[in-house]
C-alpha cells in the first residue's frame, strides 16, 4: 500500500510539472486554455489510482542493462511438515504490538470523511439557497448572499443579493455577463470536483493546489469575457470594489453553514485587470496542439513504466577442448621360450558363487559443497510483543552481517499446528529478512519442552534428505529439556541427519553466529 501511494503521488506531480512546461513553452495566456489544461491534471489525478489497477501499461526501456549474475540455484526442500498439536500450557496475555499501518489508514479515513461531509453539507445549503431565492424582475435574489454567485451543479444559475436595484445598469450588465459566464462554463461542477479531489487525496499538495488554481482562472476567464464586451477596466475595478465592500460588511458572500464559494483574490483580479492587458483568444490550432501535447503526456506518464534496456543476445561460448590424455609407452616383456604343455589336472568342482549384495541407497548429491546452511527456525508462541521485536531484529541482523560470505539461509516457522519453510536456501539476504519480517503478529499460548521437542524433530526431518551439514538456529524462548527416550531419540536422529543444533533465546542481549 506505501508504494502504490508514493507512486500515485510521483506520478500526478511529474503530468503536473509536464503540464506547466508544456503551457510555459506553447506561450498559453488564456484563462480559459490554462483551465482546461489543469482540468485535465484533475482528471488524471481522480482517474489514475483505476487507471494504475485495471489500466494498460507499456514498458519505457530506458536504464542501461544489467549484466546477468549467476545466482545460485534455490535448494529445495519439503514446504511443510504436519504433526499433531500437543496440548498447551496455561495460556499467558501478550500485548499486542502497535500497527501503523492501520492507525494511518484510520488517519487517512477520518481526515478524508470529515471533509466530504463538509462538502455534501455545502451541496445541500446550496439546494436550499436556490430554493429560498425570490424571482424579481426575471433575476434570483436572496438576501443570504452579500454579493453575486453562481451555484447549482447540472443546472446553475445565478443569484444577486437584494441591493442590486440600486445598481446602474452597467454595473448589472457587468455582473451578469460575469455570472452567465459562470453559468456557460459549468464552473460549479467543476469546483465542486475540484473540492470532492481535495477530500480524497488530501494528503496530497497537488490536490490543494489545483482546487484553488481551478477557481482563479475560472476568475479570470469570466473577467476576460465581461472586457471583452466593451467593459471599460477602471469602472468594473470600480464594481469589484463596491461588492467586496459588501462582502466585508457582511462578513460572507453567502450567509449558510458549509458554504464554501471560492474566488480569486481581490486584489489579483484588479491588477490583472487594470495593468495587464487581455490575452489574445486562443487560435483553433495552438488549442488542439495544446490539448495533443496535454494527453499524450498525461498518457504517457500515467502509464509508462521504466525498464531496463535488453542487453543484445551474446553468442554462444564454443564448448572447452576435451582434456589431453596422457599416453605412456610401455614395452612389452619378451616372450618366454616355448614348452611342453604339462598334463591337465582333473577339473575341481566350481565353489558356490557369494549371494548378491542388496541395494544401496545411492548417495544423495550435495550441489552446494561450497555453501555453508543455515536454517533459521521461528517458534514465537508464548514470547511478548517485545521480544518479538528483538528476536526479529536480533535475526535480521544475523542475515544481514558477512553479506560477502558463502552461506545459504533459510526461514522456518511453526504455523496452525505445521511447521512451514516460509523461504527455502538462498543467497538473496533481503528476501529472507523480508520473510522473517512478516512473523511478527499475535505470540498465541505459552508452550511446553515437549511441544519444542518435537518441531526441533520436525524440523531435522525437513533437513535431513539434504546432504552435508546442516546448522539449526532455533528461536524461542528458552525450555528446559528432562531428558528420556524422545530426547535421545532427536541427538540420534541429528547425529544422522548431519544437523548441529544452535538455539537462540530471545531475551538475550547478542545473537551467537554458528560456528564455522
Amino acid at each position: 500500500m506505501r508504494d502504490l501511494v508514493l507512486e500515485f503521488v510521483v506520478r500526478t506531480a511529474l503530468v503536473a510539472i509536464a503540464t506547466g512546461v508544456v503551457l510555459r513553452l506553447l506561450r498559453v495566456r488564456s484563462a480559459g486554455a490554462r483551465h482546461a489544461a489543469w482540468l485535465g491534471v484533475l482528471a488524471v489525478m481522480l482517474l489514475l489510482p483505476a487507471w494504475t489497477q485495471f489500466g494498460p501499461r507499456m514498458a519505457l526501456r530506458l536504464l542501461p542493462s544489467t549484466p546477468a549474475t549467476a545466482t545460485p540455484p534455490t535448494l529445495p526442500f519439503p514446504t511443510a511438515l504436519s504433526f499433531a498439536p500437543m496440548p498447551s500450557g496455561p495460556a499467558t496475555s501478550a500485548a499486542h504490538p502497535w500497527n501503523w499501518g492501520v492507525a494511518l489508514v484510520a488517519l487517512y479515513v477520518s481526515i478524508s470523511m470529515a471533509l466530504l461531509a463538509r462538502l455534501v453539507l455545502g451541496t445541500i445549503h446550496t439546494r436550499i439557497l436556490v430554493r429560498r431565492a425570490s424571482l424579481r424582475d426575471g433575476h434570483l435574489t436572496s438576501g443570504d448572499c452579500a454579493s453575486p454567485v453562481t451555484v447549482g451543479l447540472f443546472h446553475p444559475v445565478p443569484i444577486l443579493p437584494e441591493g442590486w436595484t440600486a445598481w446602474p445598469p452597467a454595473q448589472l450588465e457587468a455582473v451578469l455577463v460575469h455570472e452567465r459566464e459562470h453559468v456557460r462554463r459549468r464552473d460549479p461542477l467543476v469546483q465542486w470536483i475540484a473540492i470532492f479531489n481535495r477530500a480524497v487525496f488530501w494528503f496530497h499538495p497537488l490536490a490543494w493546489w489545483l482546487e484553488r488554481r481551478l477557481s482563479t482562472l475560472a476568475e479570470a476567464a469570466c473577467d476576460a469575457a465581461v472586457l471583452s464586451r466593451g467593459c471599460d477596466p477602471i469602472d468594473y475595478s470600480g464594481y469589484l470594489l463596491e461588492i467586496s465592500r459588501a462582502i466585508g460588511q457582511s462578513g460572507s458572500r453567502v450567509k449558510l453553514l458549509g458554504m464554501a464559494m471560492a474566488g480569486r483574490p481581490l486584489s489579483q483580479r484588479i491588477r490583472q485587470i487594470v495593468e495587464h492587458a487581455p490575452a489574445p483568444r486562443i487560435t483553433r490550432g495552438r488549442a488542439l496542439g495544446l490539448a495533443l501535447a496535454c494527453t499524450t503526456v498525461s498518457v504517457v506518464l500515467a502509464a509508462a513504466t521504466v525498464d531496463r534496456q535488453e542487453a543484445p543476445p551474446s553468442p554462444p561460448s564454443p564448448p572447452p577442448p576435451p582434456a589431453p590424455v596422457a599416453v605412456f609407452d610401455v614395452p612389452a616383456p619378451p616372450a618366454p621360450p616355448l614348452a611342453p604343455n604339462p598334463p591337465t589336472p582333473p577339473a575341481a568342482p566350481l565353489p558356490p558363487a557369494p549371494p548378491a549384495p542388496q541395494d544401496q541407497p545411492a548417495p544423495r548429491f550435495y550441489p552446494f559443497a561450497q555453501h555453508r546452511l543455515i536454517a533459521l527456525c521461528f517458534d514465537l508462541r508464548g514470547i511478548s510483543a517485545d521480544a518479538q521485536v528483538g528476536a526479529l531484529a536480533a535475526a535480521s541482523s544475523l542475515v544481514r552481517r558477512d553479506p560477502g560470505s558463502a552461506e545459504l539461509f533459510s526461514v522456518m516457522a511453526y504455523r496452525d499446528g505445521q511447521l512451514r519453510v516460509l523461504e527455502d536456501f538462498t543467497a538473496e539476504r533481503e528476501r529472507i529478512v523480508n520473510a522473517i519480517q512478516r512473523l511478527a503478529g499475535n505470540p498465541g499460548d505459552q508452550i511446553s519442552a515437549e511441544q519444542r521437542l518435537a518441531i526441533l524433530q520436525a524440523a531435522t526431518q525437513m533437513l535431513s534428505p539434504l546432504a552435508g551439514k546442516k546448522n539449526l538456529v532455533y528461536i524461542g524462548s528458552p525450555a528446559a529439556f528432562s531428558g528420556g527416550a524422545d530426547v535421545n531419540a532427536l541427538i540420534a536422529d541429528a547425529i544422522r541427519a548431519d544437523v548441529a543444533f544452535f538455539p537462540i533465546n530471545v531475551s538475550a542481549p547478542a545473537t551467537p553466529r554458528p560456528d564455522k
